[in-house]
């Protein structure tokens, strides 16, 4: 062993490190409050849905909108999400002079002594795969979505503290790198909602035109015409062999289109989640790479393109042979544009939602020309690329931040205490990486 290491109940960890449980870390200063008391105030608010849906950015609201007790918190404490660890939940609260912050009791907080212990640090660490792994042993009740953590045990847990300055350094890299994600989050987002507004204008005004009329859709430009779904292409429902998980049926090399791999790819997709045997294959539905599909029970409307030839269940509809008249990929964005018009229409009871053959075929979709399908299919496709490649660069900084983190946290790699950030060996070969 190094003589500069030493065997800890986590490890082998640098010596100069200590371990404390998060107990010990934590003033325990959690106050709760009513916030409704005071109606006229306005707070910032940490709760669960906001962590969700608005990007980690807590709601501004009046006292009088929250129904329940909360936690007060302060600047720079850490945020654990109690419910569904598996799906991890870890806030830290930002500075804000203007309001007073108030928690979901669904969240844990730990609120450190600051001139000791660096609260980016412990957002860092509480993100880490390894501590994750631990506390998800923690959680208890009936479905992985409705698991909790136990307060109690979850304060007892383990963690690294590093010297004061190597925390600051490994909380400058990982923050780093988080910044650079965060913009290509942004990125994505604004791409994304560019798409919408495209989608909505192209696919029924088209390029360029000044002459519309009347038709049951609303008003389309005078050169387009309304066809139903089942005048353009064959529509034609998935198989799936029976008994499932039969060995004469499944478990061979015939890929298998399964929802997730739909909503892993997008708009071309490739399986790789499951298998039939060639037996299983005269069962199911097999389609050639090209075929345009889309899924019809639960995720109801989401469309793809078979990039390889492939079987299909019958939780999909598929597409085959399309109308000269129409092109597949313009096909493909007027499908995506009408996913929520869909779900409304698919059947909708017991578990799943769905769309079947018949409602499918009555839909009605306007129609271009086929050469300005053509161009409205090629303008959207760029997009879709721009968003493919971001996708692709953000996939990139999140591997590197897990191997950092891997590096870093355990002390596998020390940054420098007494110089700049970054500037040992190792680091000095990641930065290049980290400010790409």
């Amino acid at each position: 062993m190094n003589e500069a290491h030493k065997m800890t109940e986590l490890g082998e960890l640098p010596d100069n490190w200590t371990l404390k449980t998060l107990k010990e870390i934590h003033n325990n200063k959690s106050k709760t409050i009513e916030p409704f008391n005071f109606p006229e105030e306005k707070f910032e608010h940490y709760s669960i849905p906001a962590f969700q849906e608005n990007n980690k950015r807590p709601i501004l609201t009046n006292g009088c909108e929250i129904k329940s007790n909360k936690i007060l918190v302060e600047n720079g404490d850490v945020l654990f999400g109690k419910l569904n660890p598996s799906k991890p939940k870890v806030w830290l609260v930002n500075k804000n002079a203007s309001y007073k912050k108030i928690a979901s009791t669904e969240f844990l907080p730990i609120t450190v002594n600051k001139d000791q212990i660096l609260p980016t640090f412990i957002y860092q660490y509480l993100q880490t795969s390894f501590f994750l792994d631990k506390v998800c042993l923690l959680a208890a009740g009936s479905t992985n979505s409705h698991q909790r953590i136990n307060p109690t045990s979850f304060y007892k847990e383990i963690i690294p503290i590093p010297p004061y300055q190597e925390q600051q350094k490994i909380a400058g890299i990982l923050s780093t790198v988080d910044e650079k994600i965060e913009v290509i989050e942004a990125q994505i987002t604004q791409t994304t909602e560019l798409k919408k507004g495209l989608m909505q204008r192209l696919l029924s005004k088209g390029i360029g035109h000044t002459q519309f009329k009347t038709s049951p859709l609303g008003e389309i430009p005078e050169t387009w015409m309304i066809k139903t779904i089942g005048e353009l292409p064959n529509v034609v429902r998935g198989a799936s062999p029976r008994p499932k998980g039969d060995p004469r049926y499944y478990g061979g090399n015939v890929p298998r289109l399964m929802g997730q791999d739909v909503t892993r790819d997008g708009k071309y997709v490739t399986p790789h989640i499951d298998f039939l045997t060639e037996e299983g294959a005269k069962k199911s539905r097999f389609m050639l790479a090209g075929t345009l599909v889309m899924i019809c029970s639960g995720d109801v409307g989401v469309p793809s393109i078979l990039s390889v030839d492939a079987c299909v269940h019958d939780g999909f509809l598929a597409f085959p042979k399309i109308s000269k008249e129409c092109h597949k990929e313009f096909l493909y964005y007027t499908f995506d544009s009408l996913r929520q018009e869909f779900d409304n229409s698919a059947t909708h009871g017991g578990v799943f939602t769905n769309l079947t053959t018949s409602i499918i075929k009555e839909f009605q979709i306007p129609i271009p020309p086929l050469d300005e399908q053509i161009k409205i299919k090629d303008i959207l496709s760029t997009v879709d690329e721009k968003l493919k490649a971001l996708a692709a660069r953000k996939n990139i900084y999140t591997d590197l931040k897990k191997g950092l983190m891997q590096q870093l946290l355990t002390g596998k790699i020390r940054v420098n205490q007494t110089n700049k950030p970054h500037e040992t060996t190792q680091s000095r070969r990641l930065q290049p990486a980290i400010e790409g």
